[in-house]
């Protein structure tokens, strides 16, 4: 089911009733963050967490560098999750959107969020950005489009990725 049309007004929040709902970021996410970053020249690998490998520490600098954001990290190595995770492999990002881990953002460090999940997005192919979580969605580069789904893996501040957005890349050595 196609979601509508949505309005400025309308924030993500107002998500369908579908597992696989479509919804859209808030209009004014679009284009405010313009810079291009280069294309990703490293190759698929893996490394222990807490060790980004080298596609992802290109990813990290990349965002640093086009955008200014700062606070992405890998994190270390989490025993709750498969050795293969993407985490656990070093093929993934989170950035924290302030205020900090473990506190909803308000609503203008929501619209800072969206608009780094945005250009994430429409940069996921130079980059190698298989799918981001932010905001209680999900926008997956199998999808066939740009259009972000309801994320219902995780809840709360955290597990629903209200406070930081998880960027996961593409990479045979992680999930």
């Amino acid at each position: 089911m196609l979601a509508k049309k949505l309005t400025p007004a309308l924030l993500v929040a107002a998500l369908l009733t579908s597992a696989n709902a479509l919804v859209a970021p808030p209009a004014q996410a679009a284009g405010v963050i313009t810079g291009v970053p280069r294309a990703n020249p490293y190759g698929a690998a893996a490394t222990r967490a807490p060790n980004a490998t080298a596609r992802t520490q290109f990813v990290r600098a990349e965002i640093a560098r086009v955008t200014g954001e700062r606070d992405c990290f890998v994190g270390g190595y989490r025993s709750w999750e498969r050795a293969t995770s993407n985490h656990n492999t070093g093929n993934a990002l989170d950035c924290t959107i302030p205020p900090r881990i473990g506190v909803y953002p308000n609503k203008a460090q929501r619209l800072e969020g969206w608009h780094l999940a945005t250009w994430l997005r429409n940069n996921a192919a130079r980059l190698q950005i298989q799918y981001l979580i932010w905001d209680g969605m999900i926008w997956h580069s199998g999808y066939g489009d740009r259009t972000w789904r309801a994320y219902r893996a995780g809840t709360g501040v955290t597990g629903g990725h209200h406070d930081h957005i998880h960027i996961s890349i593409k990479n045979a050595y992680g999930d």
